[in-house]
């Protein structure tokens, strides 16, 4: 069998098989929410591992590890994992993935200060969470052993910020920037684009790589096959595996998309056992034990439900007038201040067709996002996909009286027509040919985020 760095796009395309048999992430837990979780598309955490380069015998860590997917192909490739995984639920089951895998569930911010081999890691691969990325990505480069390498899935926004990139090449080098295709999160449960980033643990201070976008799958194995090899990587080793692990010819046909129905009917059922979370004797972490309580109150799903409905929200809409760039007082920094609208057609109860308009105030805080993307690119009329969370705006006026508003403040912003810096404004009844329908509005058959 042909190892991952032997046919890159083959084993990619059928990982990306492989993923389609799932179904799409369209629910999110309280957990994930609040750990800002997304699993990694098998297809990419393929290319992640690939530019990592582990090979048989590396001594291999994944600081925020999940559900495993990219842990898998990484033992595949023979990687010796150090697995660490903060929520409980998924470190139950990268303890019944990874039985031989050393296992932890640390804060991933801080592997490099409580997890024992630290500083001795020959790879790091991970899927961090997007919030407080750059401290996750210290996190894991820390632990590495000089020479090492850390090959991280990122917002396409930090690879495109110059203070983000400045300060990791302070602390090693910086040798590949790869944008995914658009959408490859979106079967995964989010639309932010993304990119691979790739640091290896050398003498900093050298130019950092030039960012490459992969138009599809192919190009994004092709670029992360052409990474610089690895300071001290391990000669490469052809794997074989035995007859046994391999399917058999009608196996193989069950296992596609067309076949899913025909590929479970004939699986052996699967058996549940009911558990709850028992609290320790110390208070501290939980432990799973077989449920002999009643049914808990149903009240806390009430308030999960509000919490997610109030807090995180993705919007797709048009920019209301050209967004202002301003700074804040005493630091300076640069942020973008805007107003998305978002018009929803439906028809009225006697045959009649109406419209809603809804507008919602957003702010970006990220200085490099204000700056290189949205100043130059967002005008009025911009169809715009943002995620991001909502939060009271509370301001005294002229008047001394109170005011209060809610805002959205944006952690990703997708623009789906730019426009060159410089260009005049438009209403939206004059943008049809860049991808803005005309008379306002989105046709409510496109490819929305969840």
């Amino acid at each position: 069998m042909s190892r991952l760095e032997d046919a890159p796009a083959a084993i990619a395309a059928l990982l990306a098989t492989v993923g389609a048999l799932g179904l799409t992430h369209s629910r999110r837990s309280e957990d994930q929410i609040a750990l800002d979780q997304f699993s990694t598309p098998p297809e990419l955490a393929a290319l992640v591992v690939l530019a990592g380069q582990v090979r048989p015998g590396d001594k291999m860590l994944e600081p925020s590890a999940g559900t495993g997917l990219i842990a898998i192909v990484a033992e595949a490739c023979g990687g010796v994992l150090t697995l660490n995984e903060v929520a409980e639920g998924r470190a139950v089951l990268l303890d019944g993935l990874f039985a031989s895998a050393t296992r932890s569930r640390l804060d991933g911010r801080r592997v490099q200060d409580l997890l024992p081999g630290a500083g001795g890691f020959d790879v790091a691969v991970c899927n961090p969470p997007f919030t407080d990325l750059e401290a996750h990505l210290t996190g894991a480069f820390s632990a590495l052993a000089d020479g090492g390498r850390l090959a991280a899935v990122v917002p396409i926004t930090a690879l495109i910020d110059e203070g983000l990139m400045r300060r990791l090449s302070a602390r090693g080098r910086v040798v590949a920037r790869i944008g995914f295709p658009p959408r490859a999160f979106s079967r995964h449960g989010t639309s932010v684009e993304t990119g691979l980033l790739v640091l290896d643990r050398l003498e900093g201070g050298a130019a950092v790589a030039a960012l490459a976008n992969g138009e599809d799958l192919a190009a994004c194995a092709a670029l992360a096959s052409a990474v610089p090899e690895r300071a001290k990587a391990r000669p490469r080793v052809r794997l074989e595996l035995g007859a046994q692990t391999l399917l058999a010819p009608r196996d193989r046909s069950l296992a596609l998309p067309s076949g899913r129905l025909g590929f479970l009917a004939g699986a052996s059922p699967v058996t549940y056992e009911t558990l709850a979370r028992v609290p320790s004797s110390s208070g501290a972490a939980s432990s799973l034990a077989t449920a002999t309580a009643p049914p808990p109150d149903p009240q806390p799903l009430i308030l999960i439900s509000r919490r997610l409905t109030m807090q995180t929200l993705t919007l797709e809409g048009y920019l209301a007038a050209d967004p202002s760039i301003l700074s804040a007082q005493g630091s300076g920094k640069k942020r973008a201040s805007f107003r998305v609208v978002e018009t929803t057609r439906f028809r009225r109860a006697n045959g009649e067709p109406g419209e809603r308009t809804t507008g919602f105030n957003c702010i970006c805080f990220n200085e490099a996002t204000a700056e290189n993307y949205i100043q130059p690119y967002a005008r009025k009329g911009s169809r715009v996909v943002i995620q991001g969370h909502v939060e009271n705006d509370t301001w005294t006026g002229k008047d001394g009286v109170e005011h209060y508003d809610l805002r959205l403040v944006v952690s990703d912003i997708r623009l789906k027509n730019r426009r060159v810096a410089g260009e005049p404004s438009e209403d939206r009844s004059g943008v049809a040919d860049r991808g803005v329908e005309a008379g306002g509005g989105y046709d409510l058959n496109d490819d929305i985020p969840f």
